[in-house]
């Protein structure tokens, strides 16, 4: 394979990294032909993961501060991840654009100035993947309040009685032997002490989420769904992403929870952007699959 593409990314290129940070690096080459022949190291991509001390990460382990992970793209997928409006690519294309690469073959800038000027407002993906963590948060702290008011009730019970109808008026739904409260179920004539040890297990378990209202974990969430709302805007109005951010204090103090978002400020947010985007990915995709084929000396 022939590398054309390397850069730093994630909150070294954000320039919303702290302390814990990892190095993180995305990678575009060019498939041999043997390998494009036989339809390998086509479509997928692949990672090297390394702990700080150089030792290989096993699968999913994080790979903690100072570590490092890198991702090889194949060029197929980068040119069609353009057409699809991927955020990765606006993204590389970006850090190109502001000199935090750390590797630019002649193939890659002739890739750049190709697909440049070419309007590209399929951002229906960056949305959607802010939308989807707003969601996401908002359902772990409704499910969580719910649990309190569960666990809250099953403390004024009895423990060695029936749960019966206690929680019927918090309850998402109830038939005649179960009650439902946040996706569980509570059989009716289980007992309360029962009932209160997986409530309290539940807590457990959105507790590492959830402290208050936002634990650590959605806070990384929201400050990414922050920033794609703001790159989206940036391509709008410039067409391509500067680095480091300009409001990358923001963001990290967003991570930090040092400025509050609360999910319904999310919400509408989300709701002030235009969603309307040009439908042009078959155009795109024909432009695509014409420069991968350039880069082969196809016709």
């Amino acid at each position: 394979m022939k590398i054309i593409f390397k850069t730093k990314f994630g909150s070294r290129l954000y320039g919303t990294h702290t302390n814990s940070s990892d190095y993180d690096f995305k990678t575009v080459y060019i498939p041999d032909a043997k390998s494009l022949i036989l339809n390998k190291e086509v479509v997928s991509s692949h990672n090297a993961r390394f702990m700080s001390d150089g030792t290989v990460a096993q699968d999913r382990a994080s790979v903690g501060p100072d570590g490092y992970e890198e991702e090889f793209i194949p060029v197929h997928k980068f040119l069609r991840g353009w057409a699809e409006g991927q955020t990765y690519v606006f993204e590389m294309l970006g850090a190109y654009h502001s000199d935090m690469h750390e590797y630019a073959s002649d193939e890659f800038v002739f890739l750049y100035n190709a697909i440049r000027n070419i309007k590209n407002e399929n951002y229906v993906k960056m949305i959607s993947f802010a939308k989807s963590q707003i969601i996401t948060i908002s359902e772990r702290i409704n499910n969580y309040n719910h649990f309190i008011a569960a666990r809250d009730i099953l403390l004024t019970q009895n423990l060695t009685k029936n749960v019966g109808e206690s929680l019927n008026h918090i309850a998402v739904s109830s038939d005649d032997q179960y009650v439902y409260v946040a996706g569980k179920k509570y059989a009716k004539n289980g007992k309360v002490k029962d009932a209160l040890h997986s409530v309290n297990a539940q807590l457990q378990k959105y507790g590492s989420r959830v402290t208050g209202s936002i634990g650590n974990s959605d806070l990384k969430s929201i400050s990414h769904a922050v920033r794609i709302l703001d790159e989206v805007k940036t391509l709008r109005e410039h067409g391509v992403i500067t680095f480091p951010l300009p409001k990358s204090e923001y963001y990290k103090n967003i991570k930090l929870g040092k400025i509050k978002k609360t999910t319904t400020e999310l919400t509408e947010e989300l709701s002030s952007y235009d969603l309307s985007f040009v439908d042009n990915h078959e155009e795109l995709s024909t432009i695509a699959d014409s420069l991968i084929l350039s880069l082969y000396n196809i016709n």
